[in-house]
């Protein structure tokens, strides 16, 4: 599950940059596209981040990295939001 989690991880760079230089080249199309499929990115890092606390004891650590991860979901959703908005 790990894997899957840092791939998605991962996978949510590449799109977010690929959103960010397709909104800045104007193409709107795509920019709306790579957005869609982060935000089904999103959800697999979310489940798969519930799967990998549920599996493990459940500490500290973990349950501050996960705040952290939502607080970066959300800031990245917002970032988009907003380049869009101008």
């Amino acid at each position: 599950m790990t894997h899957m989690h840092l791939t998605a991880w991962v996978l949510a760079v590449i799109l977010l940059i690929v959103a960010t230089v397709q909104l800045k080249k104007g193409n709107q199309k795509a920019y709306k596209i790579a957005h869609m499929i982060l935000r089904i990115d999103y959800l697999l890092i979310i489940a798969s981040g519930i799967v990998m606390i549920t599996t493990t004891k459940l500490t500290g650590d973990y349950a501050g990295k996960a705040i952290l991860g939502i607080i970066v979901i959300g800031l990245t959703e917002m970032l988009l939001v907003k380049m869009n908005k101008g």
